[in-house]
């Protein structure tokens, strides 16, 4: 896929189209159905500014498919989302099953508790257009939804 020519022209993102998609974003859940929500409220603002095809696979760890109650009713952009349930226990299990579903030519990972920077999207095209590799991640800092223990805080896992 030719990353510079198609940031270059505005494409058509179409749920309908039957294109395959340039991205899949995949996303792995797990009892946060509203963390899965604002997640996908975020993405779907920065998917409507982006001048690539993308899909949306959303992989559920929870067997009873807890996750279904995250998602958005009236998903607002005209991008495909598809939600799959992996019952097998494992981040690594919810992560193989997304890739299984990818039609992208680039995967992006995300998680249902992390919240992408407001250029995130724009940034991963950027880079897939910049370098020339098979992988490129960026940092995740942490933002504590409520007041934690100091030490967790200054523990160097989330710095």
């Amino acid at each position: 896929m030719n990353f510079a020519a198609a940031y270059n022209k505005r494409v058509c993102i179409s749920g309908k189209s039957g294109r395959k998609p340039d991205i899949s974003i995949c996303i792995s859940t797990y009892k946060r159905p509203q963390q899965l929500h604002r997640l996908l409220l975020n993405l779907s603002g920065q998917l409507m500014e982006l001048a690539y095809a993308c899909e949306v696979i959303i992989v559920d760890n929870d067997e009873v498919g807890s996750g279904r109650m995250g998602l958005v009713n009236q998903w607002p952009v005209d991008v495909p989302l598809r939600y799959f349930i992996e019952p097998r226990q494992n981040i690594s299990h919810a992560r193989n099953k997304a890739i299984d579903e990818a039609a992208g030519a680039w995967v992006a990972f995300i998680d249902d508790d992390e919240i992408p920077a407001d250029n995130w999207l724009q940034q991963f095209c950027e880079m897939g257009s910049k370098v020339k590799g098979d992988a490129f991640f960026g940092p995740v800092l942490p933002r504590f939804e409520r007041d934690v223990s100091s030490w967790l805080a200054k523990d160097s896992l989330y710095h």
